[in-house]
This record gives structure tokens, C-alpha cells and sequence, in this order.
């Protein structure tokens, strides 16, 4: 819910988080965890974790940091 409720914010603050965006956030986890993208992209196919879910939540992140900013700019 509370990602659904970031998108809808990010919408209305016509927040626009393209593919390189979401690609860098991911690579950006992966490092976090001491993996390349696609060792990060090979544990996720393992554990059977679809790697949209994680595009899903980077997206919902990087929406909600654009409606912050707005806020505070």
C-alpha cells in the first residue's frame, strides 16, 4: 500500500522515473550488497523474485524523493 501511495503522490508531482533511472537504482542496491547488477538480477530469478517487484519499488522510492523535494523546494 504505502508504494501504491507513493506513485500516486509521484503522479500527481509529475514525477517521470525513466529506465536509466531505474537501472542506476538498481545497480546502486546490488553494490549495496557487494553484487554486480546481474549477480543481483541472478539471485532474484533464484529465490523466484520477479525483477519488476524491484523496479517497482525503486520507481515508487524515486517518486517519493521528487514529491519531497517539491515540498521543500
Amino acid at each position: 500500500i504505502d508504494e501504491r501511495i507513493m506513485m500516486q503522490e509521484g503522479a500527481k508531482a509529475n514525477a517521470v522515473i525513466g529506465p536509466a533511472e531505474i537501472e542506476k537504482g538498481f545497480q546502486t542496491i546490488a553494490s549495496q550488497n557487494n553484487f554486480t547488477a546481474d549477480q543481483f538480477k541472478g539471485i532474484l530469478a533464484q529465490q523466484k523474485i520477479p525483477q519488476k517487484t524491484i523496479e517497482d519499488q525503486i520507481r515508487a522510492q524515486m517518486s517519493w524523493s521528487h514529491v519531497v523535494q517539491t515540498v521543500l523546494s
